[in-house]
């Protein structure tokens, strides 16, 4: 039976879906509508003050000029109150349509829906009128309201983005997802498919604290509206106008936007300071919130004054992309900043793990991580800066000892000479090939050396290599040779059996603890030795 309430519940909710949108923004109407949890279990409406970075990124979601929004940030921001729930209770409550949250699983999907979607109903009185009052619309993962629209919260699967015609999706913890979903695709690409049939109606929001790593060793941060080269959310946000935060510094009141890395700040009476690139001055933490009330969102192109003048034409892009860094979110001190990082440097100092450092970087900071190995490895300023005067084919102060490589080729031996120090430093000695035999033609030329066919030709490694000696560069008088020579047993048809042969040649004059023979393969295998040549 339809009770008088039933009825009038399905009436208004009628009504209701055929109106216009309401005539507001939406963080105007997380303002008014939205009651936040607090600790203690007492709740409060949303107060925009707290994070005011997050006003110009929810109000773009009704930007019919963008298709989307994506937002990159550290965690403690409130980036998920702001942009998800802020955004959910705009559709609800002034312009509905079904609305899709994407997780990154289905334990955070569900979680999600357990704690943040009941209790943002539960205390915001807007929100719960409208919800459908019969049970069956309502569970976990799909809740119905009384105008029609749907709420379905979901994880990243082909049957979660398949088949479903969706005005708003949002995405959040985007670098946590999978990047090609069932060989789909990105979630990004298959959830604004999704959008597609409501036109400029239709919008895809996406955010994520960095989660993917910088794998081009030559990228610098310089231009602070370029993302890092890396998959994931900074992708996206390069696609974009690319926005930052730039707020006033307290002393010389120019505005500079805050560093993504920890070097931004120094310890003055041991408590973190933010150093200004602008004077130099060192500002104090309870600037801060100060600081973020008089933040502008310049794009790339844009530039602001002293007095907070903004000017520049931003890029057209078609979608609204935020950058926000560490320094800035509400809910992060800048303390805890500091002594985050400090244990994440120290952790790694004592085991040589960089994972704590990463997601430091990446949860706490809002950039995208790039291995010290790799960067110090292949960054060409990086090995400069390291670069030394040595004398060519002399051993440097430093080297204990030194060995040698040879690899086979054609018609030559290509040489190599290492030498070692401490910790596994090492100095390149010298490269060479070995090209001609001690075999003439009829014209009295060298003939080119052959490792498949002529054994001989191998002997001229034990004087050119096995025996070299290198200078002391402190001491020509004295000098090292390689302790071990280890040489390519594989190539062309021959040149095995003639390495097994060398090195029986070596053993029969008792210098065969001076060489090994190594053969590169695809698993890991014994090189060949003593133990394992054919006798």
């Amino acid at each position: 039976m339809i009770t008088s309430d039933l009825l009038r519940d399905v009436v208004i909710g009628g009504v209701e879906a055929g109106l216009p949108p309401r005539r507001m923004s939406i963080s105007e109407s997380a303002e008014k509508y939205l009651y936040v949890h607090r600790p203690g279990g007492n709740s409060g409406p949303w107060d925009k003050s707290t994070t005011p970075y997050m006003i110009e990124p929810m109000d773009r979601l009704t930007d019919r000029s963008v298709e989307g929004v994506i937002f990159v940030g550290p965690a403690r921001t409130g980036k998920t109150l702001g942009l998800i729930i802020g955004w959910l209770t705009y559709a609800v409550t002034c312009d509905p349509g079904d609305f899709f949250i994407l997780h990154m699983s289905e334990a955070t999907a569900r979680d999600f829906s357990k704690s943040d979607l009941i209790r943002a109903h539960r205390h915001s009185p807007e929100l719960a009128a409208r919800v459908s009052p019969y049970a069956t619309d309502n569970n976990i993962f799909d809740r119905s309201y009384k105008h029609g629209m749907r709420l379905m919260v979901g994880w990243p699967s082909v049957t979660q983005l398949s088949g479903r015609t969706l005005r708003y999706v949002a995405l959040t913890d985007y670098d946590r997802m999978p990047a090609d979903i069932d060989g789909e695709g990105d979630a990004f690409t298959l959830a604004r498919k999704r959008t597609q049939t409501f036109h400029s109606a239709g919008r895809v929001m996406v955010e994520s604290s960095p989660g993917w790593l910088i794998d081009d060793p030559k990228w610098t941060y310089g231009d602070p509206h370029e993302g890092p080269p890396c998959q994931g959310v900074f992708s996206l946000f390069n696609q974009g106008d690319r926005r930052r935060w730039y707020w006033p510094c307290p002393h010389c009141a120019e505005y500079f936007t805050p560093s993504p890395y920890p070097d931004a700040f120094v310890l003055i009476d041991d408590k973190p300071a933010l150093i200004c690139p602008k004077c130099g001055a060192a500002i104090e933490a309870r600037y801060k919130r100060a600081m973020n009330a008089s933040g502008h969102w310049l794009a790339a192109g844009q530039t602001i004054t002293a007095m907070g003048e903004v000017s520049g034409t931003p890029p057209v892009a078609n979608l609204a992309s935020y950058w926000l860094t560490g320094p800035a979110a509400a809910y992060q001190t800048w303390e805890s900043l500091w002594q985050r990082h400090a244990s994440a440097t120290a952790e790694m100092e004592r085991t040589g793990s960089e994972e704590a450092l990463k997601a430091v970087l990446g949860g706490d900071f809002g950039m995208a991580y790039r291995p010290r190995m790799l960067h110090a490895a292949r960054d060409p300023r990086i090995l400069q800066s390291r670069a030394e005067d040595v004398q060519q084919r002399t051993v440097p102060e430093g080297v204990w000892y030194l060995t040698a490589a040879v690899d086979i080729q054609k018609s030559r031996f290509v040489v190599q000479v290492i030498g070692w120090g401490e910790a596994g430093e090492r100095w390149l000695i010298d490269r060479f090939s070995i090209r001609h035999s001690h075999r003439y033609d009829g014209a009295g030329q060298a003939e080119p050396i052959d490792p498949a066919a002529r054994v001989e030709d191998w002997w001229l490694l034990v004087h050119l290599v096995l025996f070299k000696v290198y200078p002391l560069a402190w001491d020509e008088t004295r000098g090292l040779r390689p302790v071990m020579t280890a040489i390519d047993s594989g190539g062309k048809a021959g040149v095995t059996e003639r390495a097994y042969l060398f090195w029986r040649r070596l053993r029969g004059h008792g210098l065969h603890q001076k060489a090994m023979l190594v053969k590169g393969a695809s698993s890991k295998r014994c090189p060949a030795n003593s133990e394992s040549l054919p006798r």
